[in-house]
């Protein structure tokens, strides 16, 4: 992008710091399981799939299926992905991605799937005596003194760009000791304490 400014000799030197930019990345999204030609876009899926694809992956070693699938969620919901990387690893970056839609990667025979927790008819494993190798036990751990009793969520927020916090607590919290969490490619209040109850 390439601005010109006219103005006298009373212009402040400060003038090209003003000019602010909100950039929207072109991106081939996913329609009937296959990639559709670029288009402005901040979904999800197709920030993640892009960065599988920029590491060379073939789109048959994506689950493109699931990411669509994911979409047709997140869409309805608002749920949207606005971040820039400057350093990190691949997993991170789509981990980062898919967290802003309550999900994480996962690599299933060598292909990129994202997953989430929601509700299931089908169970990949059942417990029962036939497959257990022992008797079934559970542990009881009660909620220790030091233990945080809310949580502080940072977040960018999307019409100032400035960093914003929301605290989120559970009935009977009291907000003593906060754990401190950073949201990165959320910009919205509400979905920042929505993404919370996922991590």
């Amino acid at each position: 992008m390439a601005v010109t400014v006219t103005g006298s000799d009373e212009s402040p030197s400060q003038s090209n710091n003003r000019i602010n930019l909100e950039g929207l990345r072109k991106l081939p999204e996913i329609s009937g399981g296959a990639f559709t030609a670029e288009t402005a876009t901040r979904k999800i899926s197709a920030a993640a799939a892009y960065v599988a694809k920029s590491l060379g992956y073939d789109d048959d070693q994506i689950d493109l299926d699931e990411l669509e699938r994911y979409e047709n969620i997140w869409t309805p919901r608002g749920d949207t992905f606005d971040y820039v990387f400057s350093d990190t690893t691949a997993k991170s970056a789509i981990d980062t991605i898919l967290r802003a839609g309550f999900a994480e990667m996962t690599l299933d025979r060598g292909i990129i799937t994202p997953v989430r927790d929601e509700p299931r008819t089908t169970f990949e494993q059942g417990y029962s005596p036939e497959n257990m190798t022992g008797n079934l036990q559970r542990t009881f751990q009660a909620k220790q003194v030091d233990e945080p009793d809310g949580v502080e969520v940072e977040y960018t927020k999307a019409d100032t760009w400035t960093t914003e916090t929301v605290r989120c607590y559970l009935p009977g919290d009291q907000g003593i000791k906060l754990d401190k969490i950073k949201l990165d490619g959320v910009t919205d209040e509400t979905r920042a304490w929505r993404c919370l109850l996922y991590t």
